[in-house]
Formats: C-alpha cells, structure tokens, sequence
C-alpha cells in the first residue's frame, strides 16, 4: 500500500539499466539481479537489495530518465509536414495542433512559422468539411490553441454547434464533452450524467482510455465551471485510474498509461498516484520510438508536465487585423460583418460551394473574393477589366461561353430576412459593399433566363 505520509518527499533515482533478457515487463534491481514488479517501485517498502527502488521518488523528478525524449518527439511531428502548399499536415492537422501546443505553447506565437502554416491548414480544412461530432470537438480543440476563434470562425459558431451535436446525441464522446469545458462552454448537469452513463458502460479494461477521458472531462467539470459535482465520485474515477500501475506491465498498452499520467498532472486528487512505476511502463523503447501518431500524440505532453485538460486559449494575446495576412488575424476581438460568398451552377448543383466569411466593414464583393482565393488557392476567379473595373469571366476554370450562352452573374440577398429574393447586381465586384448578414452569389448561367430578381421559390 502507498504510505502518503513518509513517499511524499521522496526523489526519483537516476535512469538506471533495464535488461529484458532478465526481467521482461518487470524493473531490473542492478545488485543482485533481481526483478520486481512495477508496482513495488516507491510503494513504501524496500524491494530491491540496495532500496534504490524506494529512492527519490518526488514527482518534481518523474520524468527526468524521459526528458531526453522530447526534442525527438517534437521533431518526429515537424517531419511529418509534406511539401504540398494546400496539405502539409494532413487529416491529423488537428491533433498535432494540440500535441506540439501541450509541448511548447510558443509554437503559436504570432511569428513562429509552424503555427502560421497550422493556421493556415485549419482554415482550410475548416471551411469546407463536413465533420462527425468528434472530429468537430478536434478541431474546435485546435482552434483553441491556435488562437482562432471558434465561437466565430469566418462567423460560424463552432462550439454551439459542438454543443448543440452533444445535447442531441444519444451517444456522447467524453472527449466532445472536455473540448466543450476547455473551450470555455457552460456546462450542465446533463453533461455530467452523460458522462457517468460512459464510464459506467465502459467497464472493461480495454475500455480504460475511455474511462479515463471520462475522468478528464468530468474533473473539467468540477473545477472549470459552476457545476455541482460529486466529489467523491471524481475522487472514485481518478482512483481507479491510479490502478494502472498494479496491473501486469507486459500486458498494458503504455499509450494508455500515457493518458493516465496526463490525467494525473491535471487533478486534484494525484495522491498516491505510483509516477515512478508509471513512467517506467512507457519507458519501453518500442514506445518512446514508435511511428504510430497516436503514441506520439499522448506520449509528448506529459514531457512538458501537461495534459489535455491544459487546453486552453490564455496563451493567445490579441492579435491586430492585417489584410496582408488573414490567417493570423485574431477574431476574438474585431469589429468585423458576416457575409455569405457562394458559387451556383445551373447545371451541376454537386459544384456549388459557399463560405462564410467576417469581413471589416469598408470591405467590396472583390476583397470577399480575393480573402477566400487567399484561404483557398484552388479557388481561382479570373476578371475582365472594363473601364479599370474587373468584371467575374471565370471561376476554377469554368469559363464563360457566348456559344452556349452561359455567363457569369452576380446576385445578392438578405440572409435572416423574410425577404430572401435575389437581386442581379450588374456593378463590377469593386463597388459592390457589403453588410451584415448579406449574402453574393456568383452564378454560372444560361443568359436568355437572365431577370432582375428570383424569388426564393425557384432557387435551385
């Protein structure tokens, strides 16, 4: 049993030799030779001939034969950027948001580059996903520490419509519920019964990051917002956690016990947690050097004394508009007006694409056009220059044609208005303003079916 009293001040010893020849999924005592079990690794007693076991145990040390690791482990997401200008990091662009964050908040500083191209991706991807609930609860959690706003991201509310995923859900992911309490989100007593109907179905071991998350959203819960929560049922869950290290080390995934030790650097409730038989579990070089992404995305926190639970945006100072670079504006803080740009072909519906976007005021149809070419290369618009005005002529690729007739037109609407109706708009995008909740059209169509306005009936 840990004795709280006289463990407490303890040191943990050196890196010392393990030789699995000798004592596979157990600790190597050098004197004699002998093996222990994790477990009796600073638990109190002397197991070891020469009681190293039982030496420096203090966790202000516990990750001292680790630490080496960290530069490695950083460095091992950086090569994973590929040379593409559009996807450099790929669908886990998320996840290693968060992972090299918990690693060194300054990669999101406003002049570090790696930040600036995650940015750049997230905004990216973002705008034109259609995402699961938990990949959703993912991104707002890059968001967070990227210092994007996802309650009004190009004016879309990200975390109410996390939110609004989760109430509605019969199923609930624990980790949608801890992304929901680091963003800040107020919590609710429904959260916590949700939570608990997750813990209690996922009894199993191999359920235990389960459980574990659980226990990370549920003390999130208890010490971020004004929820009444139980105590002693977060008390009860992270016990069962510290359990980790009594079980047969050869037969736990130290992925697993990864998520635990971040569990515990993000609680109250960490006594008697055994940190040195712990980190001797992920110790395991097949861990430490793994190419798994997972692996990797719990291993590198807690090589910064960190958890998911430290997700948060408090690292972000605010950051001033700069039209020459959107990305790292910050939209915490900007006065700026929400407006739809979409693209409608007559023909291909598939084709039609939209996005919202937050604009500053003194803002035309042509600075819309130009920030969503800049957000998304692929998206070319090519103009005709008449009187010094430039006129839309083609949109990726699509081309106007006078021997079918089919042009590119410009229409505009209210959006949040009974009134819905397009209107034609003949002036050159460089004088068209925009205005809240206004939403452009540029519409690949027959000519010959060309009026001034449509109702909202024979819309396509």
């Amino acid at each position: 049993m840990w004795d709280e009293t006289d463990e407490r001040n303890c040191d943990v010893p050196e890196p010392t030799v393990e030789i699995p020849a000798l004592c596979p999924g157990s600790y190597h005592c050098e004197p004699n030779n002998s093996c222990i079990l994790f477990s009796d690794i600073c638990n109190g007693q002397s197991d070891c001939a020469d009681g190293f076991d039982e030496e420096h145990c203090d966790v202000t040390r516990v990750f001292d034969s680790i630490m080496d690791e960290k530069r490695q482990n950083v460095q091992w997401f950086l090569n994973r950027r590929s040379s593409s200008k559009l996807n450099k990091w790929g669908l886990q662009l998320p996840r290693a948001a968060v992972a090299l964050y918990l690693s060194d908040g300054d990669f999101f500083a406003p002049d570090n580059k790696t930040g600036q191209e995650m940015r750049y991706e997230l905004a990216i991807q973002l705008l034109h996903a259609i995402l699961r609930t938990e990949q959703l609860a993912l991104y707002v959690h890059a968001l967070l520490v990227s210092c994007l706003n996802p309650r009004d991201f190009y004016g879309r509310d990200l975390v109410s419509d996390l939110r609004r995923r989760v109430d509605n859900s019969k199923y609930v992911s624990p980790m949608a519920v801890l992304v929901l309490c680091n963003a800040g989100d107020p919590m609710t007593n429904q959260d916590v019964i949700r939570l608990n109907k997750t813990y209690v179905s996922h009894h199993r071991t191999y359920w235990t990051e389960i459980q574990v998350l659980s226990t990370m959203a549920l003390s999130c819960i208890a010490f971020k917002s004004n929820v009444s929560v139980d105590q002693s049922v977060v008390r009860q869950w992270t016990n069962a956690a510290k359990d980790i290290t009594l079980r047969d080390a050869a037969e736990m995934n130290p992925r697993t016990v990864a998520l635990v030790i971040q569990l515990m650097l993000g609680t109250n409730y960490s006594e008697g947690f055994n940190w040195r038989a712990a980190v001797e579990m992920i110790k395991d070089p097949l861990f430490l050097n793994s190419s798994n992404f997972l692996d990797k995305y719990y291993l590198i926190p807690i090589l910064n004394n960190k958890g998911l639970t430290a997700v948060d945006r408090q690292h972000c100072g605010p950051f001033s508009y700069n039209g020459k670079n959107i990305v790292q504006a910050d939209m915490w803080t900007q006065d700026l007006v929400n407006v739809q740009y979409t693209v409608w072909s007559d023909e291909e519906e598939t084709v039609r694409r939209s996005w919202g976007i937050r604009m500053p005021p003194s803002s035309t149809l042509y600075d819309v056009i130009l920030r969503v070419q800049k957000l998304e290369p692929t998206h070319t618009v090519k103009f005709n220059v008449v009187n010094g005005k430039p006129y839309v002529r083609s949109v990726s690729n699509v081309e106007e044609d006078p021997e079918t007739d089919h042009y590119w037109f410009t229409y505009q609407r209210a959006l949040k208005s009974a009134d819905d109706h397009l209107q034609l708009v003949e002036d050159s995008p460089l004088d068209i303003r925009i205005s809240e909740n206004q939403e452009f059209i540029l519409w690949y169509r027959n000519g010959m079916w060309n009026t001034n306005s449509y109702g909202s009936g024979e819309i396509p």
